[in-house]
């Protein structure tokens, strides 16, 4: 489990199957940059990091909440760190080629 903002969480399997969808498979809500507070303006917002992103969120299948491709992998990196977890982010599905972004998001 990863903590976000104003104790907004994602856990585990939630994570595997976001990062997958995000990453990976590069579907999901199409965002747009704005005010960073999610009451201001219009547009998806992050509930992780409370931030408007012009790049994919993940939508949970449970509720409307929306979390960004960087705090999906800012979390991956957390969880990948903890020894105590033993959780690995999911591998490339066959023939997809995982294309250098050029971010540190998840250092």
């Amino acid at each position: 489990m990863v903590e976000g903002h104003k104790g907004a969480l994602i856990c585990s399997r939630c994570l595997e199957a976001a990062y997958a969808e995000v990453v990976y498979a590069q579907s999901g809500v199409q965002g747009t940059a704005g005010d960073v507070h999610p009451r201001a303006g219009a547009g998806p917002w992050c509930t992780m990091c409370l931030e408007r992103r012009a790049e994919l969120y993940w939508q949970s299948p449970v509720t409307d909440t929306l979390c960004c491709r960087r705090c999906l992998k800012q979390s991956a990196g957390v969880l990948e760190r903890d020894p105590d977890f033993g959780w690995k982010r999911p591998t490339a599905p066959a023939g997809v080629e995982v294309a250098p972004d050029g971010d540190d998001d998840d250092e």
